[in-house]
């Protein structure tokens, strides 16, 4: 076989496999309250309902475009975490989850990559299980490639001690808070 009619055949495996179908999309990560490891001891406000409006959203959306995006929630603040290949697919969701009734806010991270690394960007609900028993109240955990992202409320003891909780870890490579608010 010649290297013309190779790529040819490469080629053509390559379409046909890209017209299987997408990955089921990953469950949608639920806090639950947890007991505080500092002084406030107010369980988690989280609302089942933004949670299922949200992953409504998302499954109303084009499952090829997003079924690299997944959330988490707390207190009605919502971490959108994940990818998708074209930026103007970003700003769509964020605005379609910002006007959902009961969310208080979006933190976008999600990411503008080449459609062939979309499937890696599932979440490690094996590590988010781990994670979450250290996690105070207020809080939730999404973890994508290395990355712990939380979102809620806490205070600054707490998020002191969860990264401490982490520092050994070597699966957590980066803890991101940018969706916390400090109380």
């Amino acid at each position: 076989m010649g290297r013309r009619s190779r790529r040819l055949w490469c080629l053509a495996l390559g379409l046909a496999l890209a017209g299987c179908a997408p990955a089921p999309r990953p469950p949608v990560a639920v806090p639950q309250a947890r007991p505080s490891n500092g002084a406030n001891t107010q369980a988690a406000s989280t609302d089942p309902k933004i949670v299922d409006k949200v992953a409504a959203a998302l499954n109303g959306l084009d499952a090829q475009a997003f079924h690299a995006v997944s959330m988490a929630e707390s207190g009605g603040a919502v971490l959108l975490v994940g990818a998708v290949v074209r930026p103007d697919q970003r700003r769509q969701l964020e605005k379609k989850v910002a006007a959902i009734p009961g969310v208080t806010g979006v933190t976008d991270r999600i990411q503008v990559i080449d459609g062939a690394a979309l499937d890696s960007y599932q979440p490690d609900l094996g590590k988010e299980r781990d994670l979450a028993a250290r996690l105070s109240s207020g809080l939730a955990v999404r973890v994508v490639h290395g990355v712990a992202y939380l979102v809620g409320a806490a205070g600054p003891g707490d998020l002191a001690a969860f990264k401490e909780s982490v520092a050994d870890d070597s699966a957590i490579q980066w803890v991101d808070d940018g969706a916390v608010t400090v109380r």
